[in-house]
């Protein structure tokens, strides 16, 4: 059986960009099983399939808080960019609608 220990390290060499056919064959070597070294490798995967997840709601966070507050700024001045404040507030809001709504899908999934 492959320890917690064991998984952090095989999560840190893949990280590294270590060969994972090569890890296998060095976990293979030492007695472990072919099921528990593919169970080992998908909680990592797994692991940074949620964390790219997050990092996309990040991003979409990020983008719609600078359109929004990019767009509230050209509103407030006197300038030939305000015709262009109404869409990127718009855009900017639906930005941060979207994960939220993803993440409410999610839930009742």
């Amino acid at each position: 059986m492959i320890t917690e220990e064991k998984r952090k390290q095989i999560k840190i060499k893949l990280k590294s960009g270590y060969p994972a056919g090569e890890l296998k064959n060095e976990l293979l070597q030492l007695g472990y099983l072919e099921a528990e070294i593919d169970e080992a490798f998908n909680l990592s995967t797994k692991t940074e399939s949620v964390k790219s997840s997050n990092t996309n709601y990040q991003t979409f966070t990020l983008i719609g808080s600078c359109l929004l507050i990019t767009g509230i700024a050209i509103n407030s001045t006197n300038t030939f960019l305000k015709k262009y404040a109404i869409p990127l507030i718009i855009i900017g809001s639906l930005f941060l609608i979207i994960p939220l709504v993803i993440k409410a899908r999610k839930k009742d999934e």
